[in-house]
């Protein structure tokens, strides 16, 4: 999925393109946080115990406007990309 198609999915006024922005984002999270914890490596991005799943997809929401603001040439870049940038600026892993 592109940064593009994700945008217009989170946009979306009907629940179909609302859901689908939602698993997309909390998909790309949970897939991050397994393959982390099966490589012992958590140094991408730890979110809080507890966050609101609506949370996380804020997040996204405002880091993609921002990133599309500021670069909307790459409308067209995979979203999964931005997706875990997004994640790890917000919940950065303590060391």
């Amino acid at each position: 999925m592109t940064v593009s198609e994700l945008k217009d999915y989170c946009a979306a006024k009907d629940a179909g393109g609302k859901n689908a922005c939602r698993f997309y984002i909390l998909g790309v999270a949970q897939g991050v946080e397994l393959g982390a914890g099966e490589a012992r490596d958590q140094t991408h991005f730890c979110i809080p115990e507890g966050l609101a799943p609506e949370d996380l997809v804020t997040v996204v929401k405002r880091a993609m406007d921002r990133y599309l603001t500021a670069y909307p040439m790459n409308a067209n870049k995979q979203a999964v990309a931005l997706v875990g940038a997004a994640m790890m600026q917000a919940y950065p892993c303590r060391r």
